[in-house]
């Protein structure tokens, strides 16, 4: 991660890291285009929206709540080096899945022979995806609702009604796991992000990747989350990981680290 190609300065200027006042000029502008589209999106108007980061970067260190937390959005050159490393290690296309995929920022990089799917609460980050991404498969739900019947999502299924996938790239939420379907999710999980690791993982098909960004402090936490881990490794080989720079999301001094599983 610390040598920078002439590849990877390209990003770094087409996607600077954005000031309060600059994001929150991208957030009222992305919104009137999103708002006000017809056809296809002009090459400004992509690029204008591809920089919206929600609402996290418009306010300022110490007033976050837990909501504005998922609104901070992984940095492009992140998002590229994670395609790197899951085409490092094997991916060559296929099935993709992004199960809390905001605007479609990881959708950027993937190669042409990919199908994409994405799940994402936000009514705007789903207008914001299908404008970037007409041809990706996007549902305006929970990730959990992925493993539950259609259309009431009140039963667990043994089998996802998704088809499965070759990869399953990502931020997931951070934070405690009070979700609205947890009656129906694998026992034991408290966490979003191992969670999403698992559920992640139960897409895939034997063999497939998933490279996630967690917080630090799931990979340095002791025995705490031994029993979630465990049901982890039981299903997905750990792989590799890096760890990110303090400082790599706007406004926030969250440690973050990506992690890579293989499917058993």
């Amino acid at each position: 991660m610390s040598q920078i190609s002439a590849t990877d300065q390209n990003i770094i200027d087409q996607y600077p890291k954005l000031s309060q006042k600059e994001a929150a000029n991208v957030f009222s502008s992305t919104i009137e285009i999103i708002n006000n589209i017809k056809g296809n999106l002009s090459n400004q108007q992509r690029l204008t929206v591809e920089k919206y980061e929600g609402r996290g970067n418009i306010y300022g260190t110490g007033k976050v709540d837990e909501g504005l937390v998922h609104q901070f959005y992984t940095p492009y050159i992140i998002v590229k080096k994670m395609w790197d490393l899951v085409q490092h290690y094997g991916f060559n296309g296929g099935n993709v899945c992004e199960p809390s995929c905001g605007t479609g920022r990881f959708f950027l990089y993937s190669p042409k022979n990919c199908d994409l799917y994405g799940f994402d609460l936000d009514e705007t980050n789903i207008k914001i995806a299908k404008a970037l991404y007409p041809t990706a498969n996007l549902y305006q739900e929970a990730f959990e609702t992925a493993f539950l019947q259609q259309p009431n999502y009140s039963k667990l299924l043994k089998k996802s009604w998704l088809p499965e996938m070759d990869l399953v790239i990502g931020n997931p939420p951070y934070g405690d796991y009070e979700g609205y379907y947890k009656t129906y999710m694998p026992k034991g999980f408290g966490r979003f992000e191992f969670l999403f690791i698992r559920l992640g993982l139960q897409l895939l098909k034997p063999g497939g990747l998933l490279a996630f960004i967690i917080s630090q402090n799931l990979m340095n936490n002791g025995g705490k989350y031994d029993k979630m881990k465990q049901s982890i490794l039981d299903i997905g080989e750990f792989v590799d990981s890096v760890r990110l720079p303090v400082g790599i999301f706007a406004n926030t001094q969250i440690g973050t680290d990506i992690v890579i599983f293989r499917k058993k």
